[in-house]
């Protein structure tokens, strides 16, 4: 994604060296819907979009074992309710990256 600049109203992008697959997107308070009203608009569009992992405290899995009984965290649980990943990586051409920012900006701009 080099020489990419995306600026989209209310998002936050998350940038980590370690992952080279995905790129995450964060939806501001300001916005209005949650990430999966997002990613189900985008989808239709044809972008490839991964819901951001569910928090740890929240996993059957983990409830099921009786723990995080009560416990609270906002943090992980706002990143679970509004984040979310679109399509990145090497195997990605330049006119796909191209065409998927096009695509999430004119979403956001609408």
């Amino acid at each position: 994604m080099s020489g990419l600049v995306l600026v989209v109203p209310g998002l936050v992008f998350l940038v980590s060296e370690l992952i080279f697959w995905v790129f995450g997107l964060v939806l501001n308070s300001s916005v209005s819907f949650d990430a999966e009203f997002a990613m189900k608009k985008l989808s239709e569009k044809g972008i490839g979009v991964r819901p951001f992992f569910y928090p740890l405290h929240k996993q059957p899995v983990f409830q099921k074992l009786d723990m995080f009984n009560g416990e609270k965290y906002p943090v992980a649980e706002q990143l679970g309710q509004r984040g979310f990943y679109i399509p990145s990586g090497l195997g990605i051409a330049d006119d796909e990256i191209n065409q998927c920012a096009s695509i999430v900006i004119d979403f956001f701009n609408s």
